[in-house]
């Protein structure tokens, strides 16, 4: 009975994946990638909704919760709120979220440039990629994880039906199934928020996720290509060596310490980086760079540089920049607004 019951499971997933690849075949070939976002939004984690604002833009930010501002106890110490001083006369609008991965980001940013007159914007985004995995072991059926997340990414390379399937398969899911596992935000904030009791995930996860990602990279590079009446700026997020280096110590027993180069400490954290949560990694900042760079109106702010030479390239002295693990405290968001200062008033 067990037996027939997967059977037939395993039949239903394989002609799924006929179908959608017969239809994203044709679709490729009759509509091909046209204009629109061709990257999954993340269901679970969504922007405010576009809309028209009525008037000019002259910065406007998204992000996730370190570019929202998350943890700190004045909202007026966040690098927007910062920029409003800098550039009293200006409107800037921060439109950051919690656990914003950069498909939303895409998604928010293609719609609005369509909607809005907008002179510069602010991309401060990277720590969220891995979010979406959280609670892959919180599903008892596997079958189910991956026709609901993964499958339907497989063919997000170019088309609306792609769109389409995903939200469609994720709202029938949420509708029809009463699943015991918690909502994935809500799982990680009963999990320890940004503590250290993720559970790991999949070294194939993580790999198909960064295939998933350079694809999000690439559709962002393809909106600010088409857009050279804006200016981008995109940040790339900063490691918290201190925090990275005591949770490697703690959880996989890596008993050294700290070298003080800077070189050698990437090289380690990426070697033993923990896959069980959502951090920023320096092979992630490198494929930021890598396919971001060479755009005649975009500007990379790599934090996590600019943060070393704050402390004369020791890591072990980034901590000061951070309130936790990734959330900047009112020190880091100063020098972020500094310098995001300086490159608005100092653009081609």
């Amino acid at each position: 009975m067990k037996k027939n019951i997967l059977h037939k499971l395993y039949v239903v997933f394989f002609t799924l994946i006929i179908i959608l690849s017969a239809v994203e075949l044709i679709t490729r070939i009759t509509i091909g990638r046209g204009k629109r976002f061709y990257v999954l939004r993340e269901v679970s984690f969504k922007l405010p909704e576009v809309h028209d604002f009525g008037k000019k833009i002259d910065i406007l930010c998204l992000g996730g919760s370190a570019s929202k501002g998350a943890g700190l106890e004045n909202i007026n110490d966040r690098y927007s709120e910062l920029l409003a001083s800098y550039f009293p006369k200006s409107t800037i609008i921060n439109d950051s979220n919690i656990g914003i991965p950069l498909s939303e980001i895409n998604y928010y940013l293609y719609n609005s440039l369509r909607t809005n007159d907008i002179e510069n914007c602010v991309i401060f985004s990277g720590n969220n990629e891995y979010l979406e995995l959280l609670n892959r072991s919180e599903h008892s059926n596997c079958a189910v994880f991956l026709i609901r997340y993964f499958l339907p990414k497989i063919f997000s390379q170019i088309s609306f039906f792609s769109h389409t399937t995903h939200n469609t398969i994720n709202t029938l899911y949420d509708k029809i199934c009463q699943s015991k596992h918690p909502h994935r935000f809500p799982f990680a904030i009963i999990k320890g928020g940004g503590k250290d009791s993720w559970p790991y995930l999949n070294k194939f996860y993580i790999s198909l996720q960064n295939s998933f990602y350079k694809m999000r990279l690439r559709e962002l590079r393809s909106i600010i290509n088409d857009n050279p009446q804006t200016n981008f700026i995109y940040v790339i997020p900063p490691i918290n060596y201190t925090h990275n280096w005591n949770h490697m110590k703690k959880y996989d027993q890596l008993n050294i310490e700290m070298p003080k180069d800077i070189n050698i400490t990437r090289d380690i954290i990426e070697k033993n980086w923990i896959k069980r949560r959502f951090l920023i990694t320096p092979q992630l900042q490198s494929m930021i760079k890598q396919n971001l760079i060479g755009l005649d109106n975009l500007n990379i702010l790599n934090l996590d540089d600019y943060f070393l030479k704050q402390v004369n390239n020791n890591p072990a002295n980034t901590q000061k920049f951070f309130l936790d693990y990734c959330h900047l405290n009112k020190l880091g968001q100063s020098l972020l607004a500094k310098e995001l200062k300086n490159l608005i008033e100092n653009k081609n």
